[in-house]
């Protein structure tokens, strides 16, 4: 039971769990990581999008090999 509750805790599902479109265990992540873990799947989930893409919105982002943040 201690298992479960850890993975529930942390939002560490053995399979994505959806809830009227949202996945539950990415809304705890974010919400126990804050702005930081956001802030890194937002801008990961963007690149991904705009791999191999030559739209206008993506041209800052493809020509970016490394994004680094400092504490």
């Amino acid at each position: 039971m201690h298992k479960k509750m850890e993975r529930f805790k942390y939002g560490n599902f053995e399979k994505k769990i959806l809830i009227n479109g949202l996945d539950i265990g990415l809304e705890l992540k974010k919400m126990r990581g804050g702005p930081m873990f956001n802030e890194l799947t937002t801008r990961m989930n963007f690149k991904l999008d705009c791999m191999g893409k030559n739209k206008p919105e993506c041209k800052w982002i493809n020509g970016l090999k490394y994004y680094a943040y400092s504490v």
